[in-house]
């Protein structure tokens, strides 16, 4: 209960932010998650594995917002059913 408040209460201060200062917290957030790759010096085979492996968290990250996406709508439905079973309990 608290971190759902917690979590409104965060999204209300970001309405009230003007674009660019949200696109600078982004900015500030995906600098410091998100490591600059260090190609230099990397032979093709270096940088063929690295690709390798980049394109294989892609493909993890496209499955797992893919998941979410799926959770996501079906919870809302149960959410819009569960409102509808309640207001029929009360007309009842």
């Amino acid at each position: 209960m608290f971190l759902t408040l917690c979590n409104v209460l965060k999204a209300k201060e970001d309405m009230q932010k003007s674009p660019e200062q949200l696109e600078q917290e982004k900015r500030s957030v995906l600098a410091q998650r998100v490591q600059p790759l260090q190609l230099d010096g990397k032979n093709k085979e270096q940088l063929i594995e690295k690709a390798k492996q980049l394109h294989n968290l892609l493909s993890q990250l496209h499955g797992a917002i893919y998941e979410l996406t799926d959770r996501f709508e079906r919870q809302k439905y149960d959410m819009v059913e569960l409102s509808e079973r309640a207001r029929q309990i009360e007309k009842g």
